[in-house]
């Protein structure tokens, strides 16, 4: 937690710093739009730009003005988090519990962000909307819901839920190349 909270203070303490343009992505997807956080005790809502490709993802967390916070990135096996001029590399559970105080299973997510269970995990009831969409599914203990499609049939929003964790994503743009859902 002691982590958090220094994440969160430097969301206010931060220089401002722009993001480049979302870049087209051939072979994934990059997303920008706010993330929302509530564990047991606290809240934390950010700014975020996520860039996926087949091997692994690259985000952005950052406050108001547009101050960059936290870089994450890295694929299902390493993962690494730089904040405030430090950097954190290891196992993904392990480096997300021990920055952030709670932990998403990365090899999972990298399938959930674009609107997909992973066929790496059993998956169980998945439902999905009259067009055949998928509306939600559980895999790993997390309750994955999508909602809010935009004209293409794309997600822009994600609630993933487990136990005392929620997470909220709130797409705004998005270019990936293939239809996701």
């Amino acid at each position: 937690m002691k982590h958090l909270a220094l994440i969160l203070a430097a969301l206010a303490l931060c220089a401002c710093e722009s993001l480049p343009p979302l870049p087209e992505t051939p072979s994934g997807l990059s997303l920008q739009g706010r993330i929302k956080i509530t564990l047991p005790n606290q809240v934390v809502s950010s700014n975020l730009r996520w860039t996926q490709t087949e091997t692994g993802f690259d985000a952005y967390l950052w406050g108001a003005l547009g101050a960059v916070t936290t870089r994450i990135y890295g694929n299902s096996e390493t993962l690494s988090i730089e904040a405030r001029g430090t950097k954190a590399s290891g196992a993904p559970e392990e480096i997300l519990q021990e920055h952030l105080g709670w932990s998403l299973p990365i090899e999972l997510l990298l399938s959930w962000i674009a609107g997909n269970p992973s066929e790496s995990s059993e998956v169980q009831a998945l439902k999905r909307n009259e067009q055949g969409l998928i509306e939600s599914f559980r895999q790993a203990g997390w309750l994955l819901e999508y909602s809010n499609l935009d004209g293409q049939g794309r997600y822009t929003r994600l609630l993933a839920e487990r136990r005392d964790v929620s997470v909220l994503v709130v797409v705004k743009r998005r270019a990936d190349s293939q239809k996701s859902l």
